[in-house]
This record gives C-alpha cells, sequence and structure tokens, in this order.
C-alpha cells in the first residue's frame, strides 16, 4: 500500500472487502473496500483473520472502534 492513508473521524465507517493489513510505525493500515485508513494498533489480532472478508469497522467515541463481520456485530 503507498496509498496515505486516512483516520475515521469519530461516528463515521468504512465497509468493504478487507484486502490487506500492514503495521506502519506502530500503526495499522487497513485496506477496506477502495479506502486506506489508519487504525490503533490494538486492533491487529482482531482484524488479521480477516483479510479477504466483508467487514465494516466504526469509529465511535476517542479510541472506541466497533466491527461488523458477515452479519455478526463486535464491540
Amino acid at each position: 500500500m503507498s496509498v496515505f492513508p486516512i483516520r475515521l473521524d469519530p461516528w463515521t465507517d468504512a465497509i468493504g472487502l478487507l484486502h490487506e493489513l500492514q503495521n506502519r510505525d506502530g500503526c495499522l493500515v487497513a485496506k477496506i473496500g477502495p479506502v486506506v485508513v489508519a487504525l490503533p494498533s490494538e486492533l491487529e489480532e482482531r482484524l488479521k483473520g480477516l483479510v479477504g472478508q466483508r467487514i465494516g469497522i466504526l469509529r465511535a467515541e476517542g479510541s472506541d472502534y466497533r466491527l461488523k463481520i458477515s452479519g455478526r456485530a463486535h464491540a
């Protein structure tokens, strides 16, 4: 991924196929659908087995992120 990642604002989301994950300088970079987003590195464990699946990730308040995977919601 050579695209500069965006940070999700509170109460915004990225939805689509999780194409790729990279750890860059302590930050997790994920290509979700057509966008590349910067996420907290703590999410890597939750996301690494989901590459190739359709996901939604919502940034709530602060650093709280919610995942939706294959129709199941995950806090």
